[in-house]
């Protein structure tokens, strides 16, 4: 399963740097809604986060034992490097001096 989720987390960010890279107009059109979608997940998970271990440590708390169960800084750490990726992708006609409108020429020929 593991393996399976990797591959597809790998052609993931394959084909958004290959848009970013071939078609810059194409992925500005994009990049809003991928931002909106990682933001919408992130807080999602976090509510959830925040939910279960609240009952969880309400649940330790009457059992006499208290532990945290959720490392939540790891998520943190990736969701801050997702969002700094896909800001990469933004600037990187920019950072590689790509003309928007000539690349895009160039890849319809």
């Amino acid at each position: 399963m593991t393996e399976v989720v990797c591959g597809l987390l790998l052609a993931a960010v394959s084909g958004l740097t290959f848009i970013a890279y071939k078609h810059p107009k194409g992925y500005d059109k994009i990049s809003p809604f991928i931002f909106l979608a990682n933001a919408v997940l992130f807080l999602m998970y976090l509510a959830w986060t925040i939910g279960y271990q609240s009952g969880f440590y309400e649940g330790q708390k009457a059992n006499g034992t208290l532990e945290y169960p959720i490392p939540f800084h790891w998520l943190l750490i990736l969701m801050i490097a997702n969002a700094g990726y896909l800001s990469f992708l933004s600037y990187l006609p920019s950072i590689l001096e790509i003309d928007k409108d000539d690349n895009d020429t160039q890849a319809n020929e």
